[in-house]
């Protein structure tokens, strides 16, 4: 009699452990594989993600992997390159060791980040891809490397919007022949519907980071007249990277000089966001940089609330402007102040821009939609 046939296994690279955007997709992403196949979930360090993930993936075992090399831009230095090398070359020795124990029918690399991986599973013949969330335009060097990394070892690069795909072009142009784009689906969030209050209240939720938005909303703020602004809350909810701390006593002191401490309230992140999302009419996502597909912005609009969102990176292929939320012209405050103060001015629109916004959530962004893709993507590509 014929032995039955082992599991298949695959590994899955992933350099961070919170449960941001790129973390929470990687588990949509592992929960729409086969219960059947067993995967091996490698993280750079401990954190959120790894409980969640072992609550949430059917046959996953997590791997806290804190020699994994992942970029950064301390290693374009000499000493860096040659402290990166020699990581390189033992976890290199270490992926060989798992692959022989596990014989991996594929590899999925999540994020840019851990690009330098795909030599090593090329070199070790582990069919591959990597799912690319990043937009990088400087430093340059970082985004020429890792696009070249992708183009050369990958055996297909999964990208999470248009924008991100543009991105990569720019730095290798023939990488979109191995190239996809496929957009993030997510959970809606389900909330119960607000009662009618007398302030409005606008939601940021991101880290506390000048790129994410904070200090350009502050300037905006200062241009609405104060009259239109007591009518409204704004809360800031997101904690500062790890070393990072000093953003939060630097965004308090602006807030209080630009006397704006009745109107604006900064609090801690909190992993589930259902609570602050229900309190939530209006979502802000005035992003400096150049965001590759804001899970915020989906997570809103599931909750059939209105976005206003910076018309850079991929935030402008999920929100309609006019329609389903309104987009704003990058780092310019007094367009930002104009849209805030038209939704204070005309109450009723948030509503019809909420219902707008998560019809077209159940239509194209729900986890359903994803997960269909994604293992489509995986079984056509033979890596399940």
């Amino acid at each position: 009699r014929t032995a039955p046939a082992a599991p298949k296994t695959i590994a899955a690279f992933h350099p961070s452990a919170e449960l941001y955007g790129a973390d929470r997709i990687l588990v949509n992403a592992l929960k729409a594989l086969p219960h059947t196949v067993k995967k091996r979930v490698y993280i750079k360090s401990d954190g959120p993600l790894v409980d969640f993930l072992k609550g949430e993936v059917p046959n996953a075992e997590v791997i806290i992997s804190t020699k994994m090399p992942i970029i950064y831009r301390k290693i374009f230095t000499p000493i860096g390159v040659l402290r990166f090398g020699v990581s390189w070359v033992k976890y290199f020795k270490f992926v060989r060791r798992e692959h022989r124990k596990h014989r991996f029918k594929s590899a999925y690399v999540n994020t840019l980040s851990a690009s330098f991986l795909l030599p090593i599973l090329r070199r070790l013949k582990i069919p591959n891809y990597v799912h690319v969330h990043e937009i990088i335009d400087r430093p340059k060097a970082v985004g020429f490397v890792t696009a070249a990394l992708a183009r050369r070892f990958a055996g297909k690069v999964v990208c999470v919007s248009e924008a991100v795909l543009e991105n990569l072009k720019r730095y290798q142009k023939r990488i979109d022949r191995k190239a996809l784009v496929m957009h993030n689906g997510i959970d809606a969030v389900v909330v119960q519907p607000s009662e009618q209050r007398p302030l409005v209240h606008f939601y940021l939720f991101g880290r506390i980071m000048p790129k994410k938005g904070q200090w350009l909303l502050l300037e905006a703020l200062q241009i609405v007249p104060k009259p239109f602004l007591s009518e409204c809350k704004f809360v800031l909810m997101g904690g500062a990277k790890r070393g990072s701390e000093e953003l939060l006593t630097q965004l308090q002191q602006k807030i209080n000089q630009a006397e704006l401490k009745s109107f604006v309230e900064i609090r801690d992140f909190e992993p589930d966001i259902s609570n602050a999302m229900a309190d939530a009419d209006v979502c802000l996502v005035p992003s400096l940089m150049s965001d590759p597909f804001p899970t915020t912005v989906l997570e809103a609009m599931s909750a059939g609330k209105p976005v206003i969102a910076t018309n850079r990176g991929g935030a402008k292929e999920a929100v309609t402007d006019g329609r389903t939320g309104l987009l704003v012209d990058v780092d310019d405050p007094t367009i930002l102040a104009d849209k805030i103060l038209c939704l204070i001015l005309d109450k009723k629109r948030i509503s019809r821009l909420g219902q707008a916004a998560q019809q077209k959530f159940k239509s194209k962004f729900t986890t359903k939609h994803f997960k269909r893709r994604w293992l489509n993507f995986n079984t056509q590509n033979g890596f399940v």
